[in-house]
Formats: C-alpha cells, sequence, structure tokens
C-alpha cells in the first residue's frame, strides 16, 4: 500500500537523521580542537554587526574561559 509505503520511508529518513544527530554531536563534543558555532547577523548593507552564540564544544570553554548557557 502506498501510505504505508510512505510512512515507512519517512520513518527510516527521520531514523537515519537521528543517527547522523548524534554522530556530529559526538565529534563536535569530543574533537580535540576549539569549535564555535555562530549565526552572523548583517545590516542592510551587507556589514556584519552582531552575532548570534549557537554552541560551543568543551574544548572552546577551555581554551576561552567562556561558558555557553
Amino acid at each position: 500500500m502506498v501510505v504505508s509505503l510512505e510512512t515507512t520511508e519517512r520513518k527510516h529518513a527521520e531514523k537515519a537523521v537521528a543517527e547522523s544527530e548524534v554522530k556530529y554531536r559526538s565529534l563536535f563534543n569530543n574533537i580535540n580542537i576549539s569549535v564555535a558555532l555562530h549565526e552572523i547577523i548583517i545590516d542592510k548593507n551587507g556589514k556584519a554587526i552582531d552575532f548570534i552564540w549557537l554552541d560551543a564544544n568543551s574544548k572552546y570553554e577551555e581554551m576561552t574561559h567562556l561558558k555557553k548557557k
């Protein structure tokens, strides 16, 4: 049945995304280099004016003495 097949494919895709997130998170948190993720805020002229702190790994916190919230 088509509905059942689409549901199965969606569940497989959701599982693959979840597994990928686990792998990414593990790499991000355990890599031995400092990593921080930011979203840059740009004004109407294309100039970077601020940033939003998205995430940082423990190595970044260790090196900068900044703690993520």
